[in-house]
């Protein structure tokens, strides 16, 4: 319509109103606006009253609602009623737009829209200023402006003096409203199965703030806008999308988006009436998931669910249930025969093949067959590198009805089932995406290049020719260079043939360099040939091989060769052998048959045989080169190298001939194409990284013009480029990082020069200085600098927007990752869906990274629960392993969502998946760390855990995984922080060792605590002063971990005591230590010493070649080298010597103590052979008497050490970190607090510094480490000695602020009376400092006095008090008259009036002082005594890294050198030779091969004399044969134990070395705690799933963190996988001990399936007739299609297929089960009732025996109800019948036999599951510790473990078990041991 004028569109709102929402406004004027502020109006309404008006609506929505807001404030109201700020809300639009259909194009932007879906993220409510009041502060002149979103505006002079301020912001003058930012995402019913979830971010103001939470349903309506984005004064072409909110509504209808038409509506209830409705949707739930009809059934019910029941009181019973599977069965994914698999050694094999041939005693399945293997295979992992793996299982499936066949850029195709996953990017990682998801144009991983396990080894075989003229060929038994370019010659230019004893090899060539190495070759092979010309070529020429020999041996080495041209292919031999003869290779095939263009800067190969070429691409890949292949009009295929291949070809294969070689380099300045090697889907990382570090588009490394398509994302960055811009990027965060430090200096230069920098307006600078622009704009104008407070507040507002920019440091490297990793990008051209013409398709099962090459093309192997993903009408599935228990459930979080740095609340799986199903795998997850982690065990040793694992495999039970292996029954304790806070002993009940992940975590802390780790493993992390667990990778700069204040002693009676305890030094410096005796495995004190000195300003010299071995100390100080001396002396019982010739001028001279045996002596003591920063920590220092590791600590002190007066501390300086990780965690034993600190530096090695800087730890360090040097030893008296508590800044007690409130207010103090500075004190309570230990000991005294002295001050209140005694506890306590008289009769006037006068108000001011006191003295100071005097403290978190696994061995060289102590030789060869002597086999028999053993072996003739009891000699005469003697068979024995001993050692060595070479990581199970002390932190050890029991159980989610308490909706159904501890499930354990889930997280489970495979002859009858079945259908087709003469009919084929063919569509399954639950409300028939209550009553009475275990509890009784309406549902019934009932009976009692019965007893015992501990267990357990009380009373020194278990008897256990259960009791703390071998109860 025509556009009315304002009044008239002012009057038809008006009119509106009048027909419309005449009630409405009345009850909005009598709310308004406490209670309401907006009135609602439906699109509906108002499109019935006027069509044109509700279009402009839409139209011009921002417009039209200021009418609609006018016309509603000039409605006709009482006079005394205004809505003058009342807003008009459309809502109940006609259509929904979808988040991903948003386009400009269709005209979205400015227009007023509605869309649906879950909100996945939600800031707090916050005000946001509307108009702002700005007081001048010359004149005092107020000056309104009004505020949009496009920044903070203020004013430009002021409107009364017209002065340029400056301003102040005056609030109570200021309009504020309420302003929320929500980000909706779309619901996941409305998704394609894999498809990722899109978002559209909300701004909402006012009224409707703070009414949704994160995972409600919404609708939202509101006005789509688009935001340019800004890079200082550069505008982006990007454009950022985002929504005003109008109106928002909780939708709580189910599946609403679901569309199901009345069509489907026909179909579902057709369905539901069949009567094998459940068989066939078992049937068609994932086709491609064979076997296991009971899980996919349960399945069905879960997807289904029960009826959630709503009770009249309000409360609430779930209907959803919960599912787990423990084990993972291969799936249906599945390939052609044809398909080539690379294999480890680099060949390739049809997979068809490879599955045939292994399928020896094939297992069954519903549609195939499967079998175990081991066949190693080339495979990518998670980051993207190609290494070699292995399959695990080959599988074999019938065919599909259609195949997808995948064609791609490069020239590779695939042929593949629908389900089977490809690789697609994702957020900077691979992503599985099933074939028939992908679309054309999608980019797929493909490997860079391949590293297999080469092999260049032949074993050909042929007839030999007994002619004595023949052409002999003696075949090589290696594949080299000469051979290599050989067969590259032959399979392009030349011909074989092979008729009877005729045979020959030709090659044709117009290149006469060719012919020349053509003939080389043959005469290197040794072989005669002659040269011939082509009779029917000018210039071509033929080399002519007749040799009948070398011809039989090409037919074994390859088939193919003697075939056609276009039946060629790569041989295998050159597939697997070394890079350097794949090159020799390449060179003559692609010289032969190749051409460089004279035009492009590219090579091109031309064959007839497509798999010659696509061998030839497989080999380049190798190089990483890519290629792309091509068929030709002539049925001819060409393979092109281009672009930055070429240059990689010329670099590392190049040419024959010097022709093409020439050629090739004439193109050195053609510009090459960077765009063959691209990497997809970065263009969002691009521009939020950019603009994050302020860098505009020019400053990328790039043209501008190229950087804007990749972040535009209209092209992809090639590797190159994306390495230039990271390149850029990294160079920006190092600058930054430096200009950091100058920033906390506190320079005003510092400030400007970032302000600009970083592109932070000179508004936002003065907000935070709390000044004017204007003052800003003088500052930097005329270079003057404010005060220190605004500069202080300056620095502060630049620190934040720095760390921002820092903050993206990760994602940077991320970015590295994918410039260096090994995946490449292949573009599909084309997807088409073929009928397959075979029977079979196959498949292999990779461990650990389910991937394989394929074709070349990466294949993923996916998982069971993944496709109930697809299914369920809502899902959402996710990864145990990637999500932190928060991320399965909910969690505030800090981040930029919003307007800067703040916290949301983000909703989780659980809580996205609400009305749905969530599907989680690997709810158990690895939690490890890398085997330099140092251990603090519990007898006071330091251990690298990587040497625990190696110990506990010694003596424990192993378990070997299939990734690592889990040694149980280990002697180990460990020091564990309890619940409590403080450190107690605990056992450890199993090690475990695994093979490390692609990217680990590093976790530094601000003081050098440092910690790699899995990124799942937890850390404990103070929080609000709570104590809770947060996964590495989680971690924020910040955070506060956990740290032991102190690592305590062991006791004798096996407690502990304090580090601190003792009156005096653990050795007194610089006394003799001669006497010091060993103590356990550690070393003495006067080895310790030498340690270390050698560890500071010494070292071990071992050179084998010379004959030198010994060690040696070099230092300048006398006192020093006469200490090393004196302690050299105890240690080795030698004399040490000064060389003069090694005396320098400067005073330095060095002591030398020369020697293999005192060599080994420290190696064996734990030093190593590396010098700098190759020096690691001798843990056996650890094991020693502390007055060991106090010399220890002592010499390395002397010798590194340092005593800074000026700034007050100790630093010990060293190249090597390990070192002064283990020193730190000796100091911590004699309660020395320390920092590691880090200084890199240009051009040499990294330093790290051990600091001790806080007065305690002085003080400490004095007291029982010292000095040796007595400068030093001065030094540290004056620093001791000047040292004051309040100057540490390491050890705080952080986030106590509240605490020391609570605690104050409770005692009645003034801030000046807490034993601190008032202004001091004031800081630690209002958070603005965190109180120093030092001062919170000083603070926790004055209140422990103030209780002290209210409880004598109330003794002053007996009897009658005086005035005076009154008047002093009044004025003491604080204590007002209107307090005196709250609560008493009488009043503060006459208390005030008759104080002095009147006994009565004596009386009353008496008892209520006494009230008043007696609550000071109850104050409970239990919290804060905790925080100060337990036994941890904290850390913060100083940064989070990603880093990559690498080899912690330390002692590689050592071993290295025992290799050769023990055979003798040279050490750089000495590990080839000791492989070569356990290949050598086993002891001959003669006297030569006994003498050859003893040789080679290093073995002398005196040790096998020694075993036989004779001479030397004797023997010796012996074997020479001298001298005959019946014994010869003794020497062999004698020789063969030699042998074996000699063996051993050196497997032993070589494993050591082996496993060094190998990353891994490693952990410890600690029961009851689950946590050690590593590294100087407080370690988790095992995630906690407890935040998960509040969303399975009640189906909500409660957060409580950072001022955000929110309770969130999770009525979800779980659907989780685990994987079972021992690899497979064992059915004779208990389920509690199978699975890394605590038992409370595993009984919330309704239904628990193992899912393994084990023989039934009623199943196995199914599964033949469904397999012959399938079979004939095939048959039929086959026949059908091969065969005109076919006697079978379409007919009769069509009816045979319809009975193998799925049931139910996937997508109408859906619709179904969306319907049912939408629709379906089942209740119970008496029958059902009846059943259901048998079963359960009939089970429970099996427990009615006094001693018979509980069978069942009421949780099972809830889940036969849910299936039972599960089940209704599915057949669409509103009554639950008998069969429903049965049905589910049927399942629980199926379950329960898997995993409810107790494996000792055979009987249903439901605390296996509920408790993790069956009846059978707790009675042992509760009859042994009763056996150990009775026993104890009779020995003093407790019961002794022999004793107790011969009388295990007693109570019927046998000696194993008893000592079992003993085991566990000292595990979990029961039971401990006094003294060695004696038990004590606690």
């Amino acid at each position: 319509m025509a556009q009315a004028g304002t009044q008239d569109l002012t009057e038809r709102f008006i009119q509106f109103y009048r027909n419309y929402y005449r009630e409405e406004i009345g009850q909005l004027a009598q709310r308004y606006p406490n209670e309401q502020r907006s009135l609602y109006v439906s699109y509906d309404d108002l499109f019935q009253f006027d069509r044109d008006l509700a279009e402009d609506f839409l139209n011009k929505p921002e417009q039209m609602r200021e009418y609609a807001e006018e016309a509603l404030r000039l409605y006709d109201l009482p006079a005394d009623v205004s809505l003058g700020r009342a807003h008009v809300r459309i809502e109940d639009l006609p259509e929904s737009v979808d988040i991903r259909g948003i386009r400009v194009h269709d005209d979205h932007i400015g227009k007023l829209v509605s869309v649906q879906g879950i909100v996945r993220k939600a800031t707090d409510v916050r005000p946001k200023v509307t108009e702002a009041a700005f007081e001048c502060q010359r004149c005092g002149t107020m000056t309104y402006i009004p505020q949009s979103d496009g920044g903070f505006q203020e004013p430009h002079e002021c409107q009364g003096c017209e002065r340029q301020g400056p301003f102040r912001v005056n609030f109570d003058q200021s309009e504020f409203v309420d302003s929320q930012k929500l980000r909706i995402q779309e619901s996941p019913e409305g998704l394609r199965g894999g498809e990722t979830p899109q978002s559209l971010d909300v701004d909402i103001v006012d009224d409707i703030t703070g009414e949704v939470s994160p995972g409600d349903h919404v609708t939202c309506v509101g006005i789509l806008h688009i935001e340019q984005v800004e890079q200082g004064n550069e505008k982006s072409a990007i454009f950022d999308l985002y929504m005003d909110g109008v109106s928002i509504a909780i939708e709580d209808e189910e599946f609403e988006d679901m569309d199901i038409t009345e069509a489907d509506k026909r179909d579902i209830i057709e369905l539901s009436e069949r009567d094998d409705i459940y068989e066939a949707m078992v049937g068609s739930i994932a086709p491609a998931i064979y076997g296991y009809e009971e899980e996919k059934l349960a399945m069905i019910l879960q997807l289904f669910s029960g009826v959630t029941k709503h009770l009249p009181d309000g409360s609430r019973i779930r209907g959803d249930l919960h599912m787990l599977l423990i084990g993972d069965p291969g799936t249906g994914k599945c390939q052609k025969y044809d398909t080539k698999v690379t294999l480890a050694d680099g060949t390739e094999r049809a997979i068809g093949d490879i599955v045939e041939s292994n399928l020896e005693d094939p297992i069954e399945v519903d549609d195939g067959v499967y079998e175990p293997v081991d066949i190693g295979v080339q495979t990518v992992t998670e980051s993207g590198a190609v290494e070699t793996g292995t399959a695990t299982k080959v599988w074999k499936r019938e065919a599909p009805d259609r195949m997808y066949r995948i064609s791609m850029a490069s020239g590779r195709d695939i042929e593949v089932t629908p389900s089977h996953p490809l690789f697609k990017q994702l957020n900077r990682g691979l992503s599985p995406q099933r074939a028939d998801k992908l679309r054309e144009g999608d980019l797929i991983a493909v490997p860079g290049n391949i590293n297999p396990d080469w092999d260049d080894s032949l074993d050909v075989s042929f007839q030999q020719v007994e002619a004595y003229n023949a052409n002999s060929f003696t075949p090589p038994t290696r594949v080299d260079p000469t051979l290599a370019r050989l067969l590259g010659y032959i399979i392009a230019e030349g011909h074989t043939y092979l008729s009877g004893s005729s045979a020959a090899t030709e090659i044709t060539n117009v290149d006469e360099e060719i012919l020349t190495d053509v003939e080389n070759c043959f005469r290197e092979l040794g072989v005669r040939w002659s040269r011939l010309e082509k009779w029917d070529h000018e210039t071509a020429e033929i080399v002519r091989c007749s040799s009948l020999e070398f011809v039989r041996f090409l037919r074994e080495l390859e088939p193919a060769i003697l075939k056609n041209s276009a039946d060629q292919l790569v041989p295998d031999c050159v597939k697997r052998a070394s890079p350097e003869n794949k090159k020799g290779f390449l060179q003559a095939y692609v010289d032969s048959e190749g051409t460089v263009s004279p035009k492009e800067r590219e090579i091109t190969v031309s064959s007839m045989s497509k798999e010659l070429l696509t061998g030839v691409q497989t080999l380049l890949l190798v190089f990483g080169i890519q290629s792309h292949l091509r068929k030709r009009h002539n049925d001819s295929y060409r393979l092109r190298i281009s672009g930055r291949d070429f240059v990689k070809y010329i670099d590392k294969i190049g040419f024959v001939t010097d022709r093409k070689a020439t050629a090739s380099e004439a193109f050195d300045e053609v510009p090459e194409n960077t765009n063959t090697d691209v990497i997809p889907g970065l263009s969002d990382d691009l521009r939020r990284i950019r603009e994050a570090l302020a860098l505009s588009q020019f400053d990328t490394g790039l043209p501008r013009p190229t950087y804007q398509h990749y972040e535009r994302g209209d092209r992809n960055p090639s590797r190159s480029s994306l390495r230039a811009v990271v390149d850029t990027f990294e160079t920006r965060l190092h600058w930054l990082r430096e200009k950091r430090e100058e920033l906390l200096d506190g320079d005003w230069q510092a400030v400007e020069t970032l302000r600009k920098e970083l592109n932070i307006s000179q508004k936002m600078l003065s907000a935070g200085m709390d000044v004017s622009q204007t003052a800003i704009s003088y500052y930097e104008r005329n270079g003057v600098a404010p005060d220190g407070g605004q500069t202080a507040a300056a620095t502060d507002v630049v620190l934040d927007r720095l760390d921002e920019a820092l903050s993206v440091s990760q994602d940077v490297s991320e970015l590295d990752r994918l410039c260096a990793n090994e995946v490449h990008w292949d573009r599909i051209e084309s997807i088409e869906s073929v009928d397959p013409d075979y029977e079979w398709v196959y498949d292999l099962e990779v461990a650990d990274t389910h991937t394989y090459l394929g074709n070349g093309v990466v294949s993923h192997n996916s998982q069971m629960i993944s496709y109930v993903e697809n299914i369920a009408p809502r899902s959402v599935y996710t990864s145990g392993k990637g999500s932190s228990a928060a991320g399965l459930t909910a969690a505030a979080v800090r981040d930029d969502f919003g307007d800067g740095q703040q916290w949301s609340l983000e909703a989780g799986a659980l809580v996205l998946a609400d009305k749905g199903i969530a599907a989680v795998d690997e709810l158990d997850k690895m939690d490890c760390v890398t085997g330099d982690t140092l251990v603090s065990l519990a007898d006071g040793r330091v251990e690298r855990i990587d040497e625990l694992a190696r110990e506990a495999a010694e003596g424990g039970e192993v378990e070997d995984l299939s990734n690592g292996r889990r040694v149980r029954d280990v002697d180990l304790d460990v020091w564990s922080m309890d619940e409590d806070g403080n450190l107690v002993e605990r056992s450890v009940s199993a090690v475990h060792e695994y093979d490390a992940p692609s990217e680990l975590t590093r976790v530094t802390t601000e003081t050098g605590e440092s910690l790699t780790a899995t990124a799942d493993h937890p850390f404990f992390v103070l929080d609000d002063g709570e104590r809770v667990e947060r996964e590495a990778a989680a971690l924020d700069d910040g955070d506060w971990v956990y740290v032991p204040r102190e690592i305590p002693t062991k006791a004798a009676d096996g407690g502990a005591i304090a580090a601190r305890g003792g009156d005096g030094p653990a050795v007194e410096p610089g006394k003799a230590v001669d006497d010091e005796g060993l103590d356990g495995d550690g070393v003495d004190a006067a080895m310790a010493s030498v340690l270390g000195y050698l560890s500071g300003d010494g070292n071990v010299f071992y050179d084998r070649d010379e004959g030198v071995y010994g060690v040696r100390f070099t230092n300048a100080d006398e006192e020093l080298l006469d200490d090393f001396e004196r302690a050299a002396r105890a240690a080795f019982d030698a004399e040490p010597v000064r060389p003069p010739s090694e005396q320098r001028d400067d005073g330095v001279e060095t002591v030398r103590v020369t020697g293999k045996g005192h060599a080994d002596a420290v190696l064996d003591a734990g030093m190593n052979l590396g010098r700098y920063d190759e020096k690691c920590f001798p843990t056996p220092v650890s094991a020693g008497s502390r007055a060991a590791k106090a010399a220890f600590v002592r010499a390395l002190a002397d010798s590194e050490g340092h005593v800074d007066e000026s700034a007050g501390n100790v630093r010990i300086a060293s190249a090597s970190r390990d070192l002064l990780d283990g020193a730190r965690n000796l100091l911590l034993g004699f309660g020395v607090s320390s920092q590691l600190q880090h200084r890199e530096r240009d051009g040499g090695r990294d330093v790290y510094y051990l600091a001790v800087t806080d007065a305690d730890s002085l003080a400490a360090f004095r007291r029982y480490v010292g000095f040796t040097a007595t400068r030093k030893a001065e030094a540290l008296d004056c620093v001791v000695d000047a040292a004051g508590g309040g100057r540490t800044i390491l050890d705080v007690v952080p986030e106590v602020d509240d605490v020391l409130a609570r605690c104050r207010d409770s005692l009645r103090l003034h801030q000046s009376e807490c034993g601190v500075n008032a202004v001091t004190y004031h800081d630690f309570e209002s958070g603005s400092a965190n109180v120093s230990l030092h001062r919170a000991h000083q603070v926790l005294a004055a209140f422990e006095e103030r209780i002290e002295a209210a409880a004598e001050d109330r003794s002053r209140l007996d009897g009658e008090p005086t005035w005076e005694t009154l008047s002093e506890l009044r004025q003491r306590y604080h204590v007002s008259q209107s307090e005196l008289a709250e609560g008493t009769a009488l009043s503060q006037q006459r208390i005030s009036r008759e104080w002095g006068d009147r006994d009565e108000v004596r009386q009353t001011v008496s008892e209520r002082l006494r009230e008043i006191l007696n609550d000071v003295a109850e104050t409970d100071l239990g919290d804060l005594r905790e925080f100060v005097r337990g036994d941890v403290k904290w850390r913060q978190v100083e940064s989070v890294e990603t880093v990559p696994p690498e080899s912690t061995e330390h002692r590689g060289e050592v071993l290295r050198q025992r290799l050769a102590d023990v055979i003798e030789g040279p050490v750089e060869t000495a590990e080839e030779r000791a492989r070569d002597l356990l290949d050598r086999g086993p002891v001959g028999e003669t006297r030569a091969e006994l003498s050859a053993a003893l040789d080679a072996y290093g073995i002398s003739q005196a040790d096998v004399a020694a075993g036989l009891d004779v001479s030397q000699a004797t023997v010796s005469r012996w074997l020479s044969g001298a001298v005959e003697t019946d014994r010869l068979d003794d020497v062999r024995e004698a020789v063969a134990e030699e042998v074996d001993a000699v063996e051993a050692e050196l497997r032993s060595t070589l494993t050591r070395i082996d496993d060094g070479e190998r990353p891994r990581v490693y952990d410890l199970t600690v029961e009851g705690t689950h946590n050690f002390v590593a590294n100087g932190l407080v370690v988790h050890n095992s995630s906690d799933r407890s935040a998960m029991h509040e969303g399975l159980e009640q189906q909500k989610i409660s957060v409580s963190k950072a001022g955000i308490n929110a309770t969130l909706k999770a009525r979800c159904s779980l659907l989780g996988a685990a994987n079972p501890k021992y690899g497979r499930f064992d059915q004779y354990e208990p389920i509690g001990e199978q699975i890394d889930l605590e038992p409370a997280l595993i009984s919330r489970f309704d239904l628990i399936f193992t899912v393994t495979d084990s023989p039934d002859p009623e199943h196995d009858s199914r599964l033949a007739k469904h397999i012959i079945k399938t079979n004939y259908a095939g048959e039929l087709n086959t026949q059908r299609e091969e065969l005109a003469s076919s006697e079978f009919t379409s007919e009769q084929v069509a009816e045979v297929t319809e009975e193998v063919a799925p049931e139910i569509d996937a997508e109408l399954l859906r619709k179904y089960i969306a319907h049912a639950k939408r629709s379906c409300f089942p209740t119970m028939t008496e029958e059902a009732k009846e059943l259901i209550e048998e079963f359960y009553v009939d089970l429970r009475s099996k427990g009615a025996d006094e001693d018979a275990p509980v069978p069942v509890t009421a949780r099972k009784l809830e889940a036969m109800v849910r299936l039972s309406e599960a089940s209704a549902r599915v057949r669409l019934s509103d009554t639950v019948e008998r069969e429903d009932a049965d049905r589910a009976t049927d399942i629980v009692e199926s379950c329960l036999k898997d995993i409810g019965v107790d494996p000792e007893t055979g009987q249903f015992d439901a605390d296996v599951v509920e408790t993790g501990t069956s009846k059978s267990q707790r009675d042992r357990i509760k009859n042994i510790k009763g056996l150990i009380a009775d026993i104890e009373e009779e020995y003093q020194e407790g019961a002794p473990v022999e004793e107790v278990l011969d009388r295990a008897g007693e109570i019927g256990m046998d000696p194993a078990k008893a000592e079992g259960e003993i085991e566990k009791l000292r595990t979990k703390g029961e039971v401990y041991e006094p003294k060695q071998g004696h038990l004590r109860t606690t």
